[in-house]
């Protein structure tokens, strides 16, 4: 089961949600809300969770403790420095921790959630990410991102599943088994409908507005 958020009222606003543990974790699991991370790039935190602001200064991404694999894609697609945004974000996503980011347009949201993302992906054997946009638009600039990053020899998939495009195409992408997934909802849930997409095990869930 995967935890929904929304917060309309807040423009480019990343959510990372990890997956739900198992009933018998439901208290633990509420507990743990107090330790949501609110990261803001340049703007006045606004939120009551815990705000984080401190982090050791990156000047590259080879810090971050990145594969190989990712690290030369970072290089080709001309990633040297981390903004603000991917500063704060990428090492608390890689350790794990469940996190709502705000930054401008054109500061680097989508490497901010896809590079460790990817990272968490590649090092796993069965975990997914679902990646929830409300327009095509978007969906597409991001799985752009995210094959740019995993470059074209790697055996992680990506899919991209949003309207006005054929589901025929993207049935055929679904039968390769992408282990992450792009989408708007409407079409997402058309898969689900269809018993074409399965989530059971989408580890990872970001909401990009």
């Amino acid at each position: 089961m995967i935890w929904f958020f929304s917060y309309s009222l807040f423009p480019s606003v990343v959510f990372f949600i990890k997956k739900e543990p198992s009933q018998k974790n439901k208290s633990k699991t509420r507990a743990n809300m107090e330790n949501l991370y609110i990261i803001n790039a340049g703007n006045t935190g606004i939120f009551s969770f815990n705000y984080y602001k401190d982090t050791k200064l990156m000047e590259n991404f080879d810090n971050f403790g990145l594969c190989k694999a990712l690290n030369v894609s970072l290089s080709k697609i001309g990633f040297k420095t981390p903004t603000p945004i991917q500063l704060k974000a990428i090492p608390l996503i890689l350790k794990g921790h469940d996190i709502l980011g705000s930054a401008s347009t054109g500061t680097g949201k989508t490497g901010a959630f896809a590079i460790p993302i990817i990272q968490k992906i590649i090092t796993s054997k069965d975990d997914c990410a679902l990646i929830v946009t409300p327009t095509r638009e978007l969906a597409k600039q991001i799985i752009d991102v995210v094959r740019d990053l995993l470059g074209p020899s790697n055996n992680v998939k990506a899919s991209c599943l949003i309207g006005g495009e054929a589901i025929s195409k993207q049935l055929k992408q679904l039968k390769r088994n992408p282990r992450i997934i792009i989408g708007t909802p409407g079409r997402i849930n058309d898969h689900l409908e269809k018993k074409s997409l399965s989530l059971k095990k989408t580890a990872y869930l970001v909401l990009d507005e």
